[in-house]
């Protein structure tokens, strides 16, 4: 188990570097992520089994993130299908009585009602994390108690998506931390509801929203998808099946939004102007779409029923926009191969499906895990459906849809890192018209700190240093009134202390004034390495280009970021025959830019590393940004995290006038 530690080999001199076997500094992290629209009713206690396992079986992490998490507790649960604020609270907060999207726990005892319920439920080797709310938006997160002393920087943020981009109806809330020297971001969100293009379009901009304000990490300067080496959405996103697949305007979003907003403005004074003439034909077109709709929603059924998860899936809107590169460029879409999640009937239990036997019906039988199939109880009711009767588990005002999703997208070095384990919804749970979902995973965390070492004595020293020259970028975004934008690049990494301070680098270009497609000529940036230990970093470690916005009277503004592994610029650099004049040491680099979840233009750069014979003698230890002189560190191994802790000027920036250490 992680953090049961509490001897550092190397920092006690038992072993050296060289010799510490990697393994040592990873450990596996097994995590649970759900996530459940509530529907404001108290949830069942006895199910909560089916979203957490009880005990939390043999996870170490657990992340419950929730939507409409208020209720009335000791209410009825009702089987009503129009809960409270179900696909009716976009122009409210949803909440009566909040406060800078806030909510106490003495205005709604349903907060500490919950909480103490699910933290009886996880069982004594868990503790509460942190727990985050933004009125109904809700985000726990339980760690097992041997993790508790590898955990560190627990930070939380939010942002509002709801009306006027100010009421926390909609929107998400975010709990950041470090396990060892490996980060996580959790996100738990709640987009706009409803079907159609327009709404689609709606939730793009609210998940590019959210990930461009919420502002966690080392480095608040980068947004939360460009530093956290794994970061996790969920949520109830709203995401719908559409018939209509292709249908996909291709201007950019602002340009779809005016047109959309035009188009239904018109419809609009359409319908309100045969409405006053009392046309006929309007009350015959509703009734064509009323059969298109019914023809639609029995495919969909069919699909459940047969359990055609493909033919389904090939209809998802989130795969589409995933796929086109609208929504969350990177990120990868966990894809349900169950029965969809949205509109169901409260008090629905599993759905008999192909998989099963679809002549039989469930029903409740507490002698039997509470269900069993009988061949002889057909009903009207939805609680016990009769035989082949999927459309009694959804409500027909809505498309069945799997709303509920998780993504997951991690840094480019340590993909290999996560392993995802499974999706599974959770049918047995039937208080509210979503069911929950889960996915498991693996992650390998990593001591990287403690695994870099430093270079630390002056000429003798052999780090790599590298140039970054012939930079250009293209189709920038215009963050400026007059249509252009002012770029520049400025770099960093992550670690974010793995550039020496001072000494001979230029880690930010000149400006270039009005321009979206600017080149760089003359500028040659120069970053030298702390570490010259290659394998450790190209087993961790990236280098960050983030092109930036100059602003004369404010302060600037992020344009877009690309981030390269260290791995990819080691391999394509590195000189094996050092004789071979004729083998180029440069790496041709071509990316994409992007920044809260969106693409923002293409940088292109050549990466050069500087061979032997044209490094010049190296600054000395103060000139480095050192406080230590050569003498106090001979025969001495040095970490990166010793490194941080002792040697490193805490005030002294890193990445020219943006980064500094905290």
């Amino acid at each position: 188990n992680t953090g049961n530690s509490t001897r550092d080999p190397v920092s006690t001199g038992d072993i050296s570097l060289g010799d510490l076997d990697h393994a040592e500094y990873h450990k596996d992290v097994r995590i649970l992520t759900a996530t459940w629209n509530a529907g404001n009713a108290e949830p069942n206690v006895d199910q909560l089994q089916y979203i957490i396992p009880n005990n939390g079986n043999d996870y170490d992490i657990i992340v419950i993130a929730l939507q409409e998490s208020t209720y009335t507790i000791g209410a009825k649960n009702t089987d009503d299908p129009k809960p409270p604020n179900e696909d009716n609270n976009n122009n409210s907060t949803g909440v009566k009585g909040e406060s800078q999207g806030q909510l106490t726990n003495t205005m709604f005892p349903c907060i500490d009602h919950l909480s103490k319920m699910l933290c009886k439920h996880v069982s004594s080797d868990f503790y509460l994390l942190k727990h985050h709310l933004r009125a109904q938006i809700q985000l726990y997160v339980f760690a097992r108690k041997i993790l508790e002393s590898s955990i560190s920087r627990v930070e939380v943020s939010a942002e509002n998506t709801g009306f006027l981009h100010i009421f926390p109806n909609k929107g998400g809330i975010s709990i950041c931390f470090n396990v060892n020297d490996t980060s996580f971001a959790f996100i738990s969100s709640h987009l706009a509801a409803h079907e159609g293009v327009f709404n689609c379009y709606m939730r793009n901009d609210s998940v590019k929203e959210i990930m461009r304000n919420i502002q966690a990490g080392e480095n608040k300067y980068l947004d939360i998808c460009n530093q956290f080496h794994h970061i996790f959405f969920m949520g109830d996103m709203n995401y719908r099946l559409t018939m209509n697949i292709d249908e996909e305007p291709n201007d950019t979003f602002e340009e779809t939004k005016k047109k959309l907003l035009e188009q239904k403005k018109l419809e609009k004074e359409k319908k309100n102007e045969e409405k006053d003439n009392n046309n006929e034909e309007e009350e015959e077109l509703s009734n064509d779409a009323k059969a298109e709709r019914k023809k639609n929603h029995d495919m969909i059924l069919n699909w459940i029923k047969s359990e055609n998860w493909t033919q389904m899936l090939k209809h998802d809107e989130l795969n589409r926009e995933v796929r086109k590169g609208r929504l969350l460029p990177g990120f990868t879409a966990c894809q349900p191969a169950f029965p969809p999640t949205f509109k169901r009937y409260r008090g629905g239990k599993n759905i008999p499906t192909a998989g099963g036997d679809v002549s039989r019906c469930i029903v409740k039988n507490t002698s039997n895990n509470g269900y069993h199939y009988d061949l002889n109880t057909p009903s009207n009711n939805h609680k016990n459906p009769p035989n082949n009767c999927v459309d009694y588990y959804y409500n027909p005002q809505r498309y069945p849809a799997v709303t509920d999703r998780v993504l997951y997208k991690s840094l480019p070095a340590l993909k290999d890192d996560l392993e995802f384990k499974s999706f599974n919804s959770c049918e047995l749970v039937d208080t509210s018209d979503h069911k929950p979902v889960h996915a498991s995973f693996n992650v390998k965390t990593h001591q990287a700190k403690k695994r870099i070492p430093v270079d630390m004595v002056g000429k003798e020293a052999t780090t790599d240093i590298y140039q970054i020259k012939n930079m250009k970028c293209t189709n920038l975004s215009s963050l400026d009134l007059d249509g252009y934008s002012d770029p520049y690049v400025l770099i960093s990494t992550d670690p974010i202390e793995l550039i020496y301070e001072k000494g001979a680098n230029k880690l930010k270009s000149n400006i270039i004034k009005k321009n979206l497609n600017p080149i760089w000529e003359n500028d040659i940036l120069t970053f030298e390495c702390i570490s010259s230990d290659r394998d450790a970093l190209s087993a961790h470690c990236h280098l960050i280009i983030q092109i930036w916005d100059y602003d004369y009277t404010n302060e600037d503004d992020m344009i877009g970021i690309c981030i390269i592994p260290f791995s990819d610029i080691i391999a394509n650099t590195t000189i094996i025959n050092p004789n071979d004049k004729n083998k180029e040491n440069e790496y041709q680099i071509k990316q994409d830019l992007f920044y809260g979840g969106a693409k923002q233009g293409t940088f292109e750069c050549i990466i050069k590393k500087v061979l032997p014979e044209d490094i010049p003698a190296k600054p000395s230890l103060s000139k480095r940004g050192l406080s230590a002189s050569p003498s106090n560190l001979a025969a001495k191994t040095i970490t990166l995290e010793e490194y941080i802790k002792n040697y490193r000027r805490s005030t002294d920036t890193i990445c020219g006038d943006c980064c500094t250490i905290s």
